[in-house]
């Protein structure tokens, strides 16, 4: 008998959002979805209960920090197993970048006249195409990799963290970079990763690992973060730490207000910022290190 799943939806605001995620994930959620005043996940009962338990304790702590903060109860509706399947039939493909359709698989019908098509397996990881951030981290790499010759290309090493679906890294691939290696925490992630690399050919160029950073120690000429402003900020040391000198940092991930809080410790490592791009309410950061 396969064990229930619910969808368990926890209240919070803007200014809490970021806590309250990375609280979630620390609690056994592995993967939050963002709506509007509330993060959503899904799990099974003792999954279920577990996220309840710590939002409560995240609830009391937030009363204690900000006075006017008023306690909401999370809501658990039944789900079943196949409960994203309405997402999955919803996805098209998407014009990622210039040269490159994101199509998902099943949906080949869908493209017409690409220069370049990135095949994936749709799966509830971030990284479909979908958000804004993912389209310009993409047209970004798509750049910084076709601005060398053709050369320079080959020696172009790129480290995605928080990989995802790995849509990034493949664009590097896709674009003429040697090689590329995603970092996630997600088992599930790095798993869609490895497959949507192999459905693209690409999988002899892309490695990728179940962790946060490579432990290798090497030192990448392009870096991507795409992920969530407080990680950005408190993991600013080792991520700025992967980049090589004369290297480039696309962050992303972050509202247009947080620009600054976010920027703030990479160029007390020495970044230089390059370009920031203002999307409808995301940013995205450029940064070299000379």
């Amino acid at each position: 008998m396969k064990e229930a799943l619910f969808r368990v939806t926890f209240p919070v605001d803007d200014e809490l959002r970021d806590a309250l995620s990375e609280c979630l994930l620390e609690h056994g959620a592995e993967g939050l979805v963002s709506e509007p005043g509330a993060l959503v996940v899904y799990g099974d009962e003792s999954r279920a209960s577990a996220l309840e338990a710590a939002f409560a304790l995240f609830q009391e702590m937030a009363a204690l920090a900000v006075p006017e903060f008023v306690a909401e109860s999370p809501k658990r509706e039944p789900v079943d197993a196949d409960y994203h399947r309405p997402w999955l039939e919803r996805l098209r493909p998407v014009q990622l970048t210039e040269r490159i359709v994101l199509c998902p698989r099943g949906k080949e019908s869908l493209v017409k006249g690409a220069d370049k098509v990135l095949f994936f397996e749709p799966q509830p990881s971030f990284g479909s195409g979908e958000h804004e951030t993912t389209r310009m981290a993409a047209r970004a790499i798509e750049r910084l990799v076709l601005s060398r010759e053709e050369r320079a290309r080959r020696e172009v090493r790129l480290l995605d963290v928080g990989t995802g679906t790995g849509v990034l890294a493949l664009v590097a691939l896709m674009s003429g970079a040697g090689g590329a290696v995603g970092t996630d925490i997600d088992p599930i992630s790095v798993a869609a990763a490895r497959a949507n690399a192999a459905a693209n050919g690409l999988l002899d160029r892309l490695e990728v690992l179940l962790g946060t950073f490579p432990d290798a120690g090497e030192k990448f000429s392009l870096v991507v973060a795409n992920i969530d402003r407080k990680t950005l900020i408190s993991e600013a040391g080792s991520i700025g730490g992967q980049v090589a000198s004369g290297g480039e940092l696309l962050l992303t991930g972050f509202l247009l207000e947080d620009v600054a809080d976010v920027e703030a410790p990479y160029l007390a490592q020495g970044f230089v910022r390059q370009e920031l791009e203002e999307g409808v309410e995301f940013a995205r950061l450029s940064l070299r290190r000379p």
